[in-house]
């Protein structure tokens, strides 16, 4: 994410949608299974849940990435898989669930993958915000779901219209990393606009997230790909054998590209340095999407 550029200008196809998953047949809507944050497996069939989702859903394009078009109910069930354990999250690691309503942000919504299982499964108990510095993913909210999320386009400078302590619970979902220069800045910002009492959940790559680079070609591609080190670090299997490299470590794209770097963190580091301004509650290896690890936090 770079500064220089305020807002984000993607590609969309705004008026071409998919039919709700309440609307799909059974067989269509497949059984599912998630890393929760203790690290066990959970299967879930979607029936039971699809009946309350009567949203249309995007196409690829307005997806940011997340499942091709054959796949489309994996993208419903990996936002339903995120806010399950948000929610373990608030049970396990907070008294939020005492509160008659929760403030929920989610930094860096696209079109509301998450967001939308927030409102479904929460009702009024959940006061849905959404934010996203690309416009064109804050119009397919506001075209497709419901009035009663409420979402705003950013920038890409670290700073939120939003008071001091406003949300009890910060979510990001794969955007800490692509965040480089400005990362201590964001998490600052997104310290400030969380209550006291209130928990962030970040993800990040991580130590585990690293050692499953090897079993997949096409990560392994991507990173040698962005490689651009002045060193010419070679990025190989036996380096992928080991811990990561560098306490933090950037790979970069071209500078015209949005997302021009893709950041990956060690543990050592996010307790050193994430450490320094919270509370680092959990580190729930490889829990988004078997990948990317969830950082649950509180402000210190």
């Amino acid at each position: 994410m770079n500064a220089d550029d305020p807002i984000r200008q993607k590609k969309t196809d705004i008026d071409n949608v998919l039919p709700p998953v309440a609307d799909w047949p059974a067989e269509k809507l497949r059984p599912f299974r998630y890393t929760d944050l203790d690290g066990d497996l959970i299967t879930l069939a979607p029936q039971e849940f699809a009946n309350r989702d009567t949203f249309p859903l995007p196409v690829p394009i307005d997806r940011e990435g997340y499942a091709t078009l054959e796949n489309s109910d994996r993208y419903w069930s990996s936002g339903f898989a995120d806010w399950a354990n948000i929610q373990q999250a608030i049970k396990k690691h907070s008294t939020l669930a005492k509160q008659q309503t929760i403030r929920f942000l989610d930094f860096g919504c696209a079109s509301g993958r998450v967001l939308r299982h927030a409102l479904t499964t929460s009702g009024d108990s959940t006061e849905v915000w959404g934010c996203d510095f690309a416009p064109a993913n804050i119009a397919w909210i506001n075209r497709h779901l419901p009035d009663s999320i409420n979402s705003i386009v950013n920038t890409a400078a670290a700073k939120l219209p939003f008071a001091d302590d406003h949300f009890d619970i910060v979510s990001a979902f794969s955007v800490m990393t692509h965040i480089d220069h400005d990362e201590i800045e964001w998490l600052l910002e997104l310290k400030r606009i969380t209550q006291p009492n209130g928990l962030l959940y970040l993800t990040v790559h991580n130590d585990a997230t690293w050692a499953k680079v090897i079993d997949r070609p096409a990560t392994l591609k991507q990173i040698q790909n962005q490689n651009r080190f002045k060193d010419n670090m070679k990025i190989d299997e036996e380096m992928l054998r080991g811990p990561i490299p560098k306490e933090r470590l950037v790979f970069r794209k071209g500078h015209s590209d949005v997302y021009n770097c893709n950041v990956w963190h060690s543990d050592a580091y996010l307790k050193r340095v994430w450490g320094e301004h919270f509370e680092i509650l959990q580190i729930a290896d490889c829990a988004h999407s078997k990948f990317q690890t969830p950082v649950i936090m509180r402000p210190k």
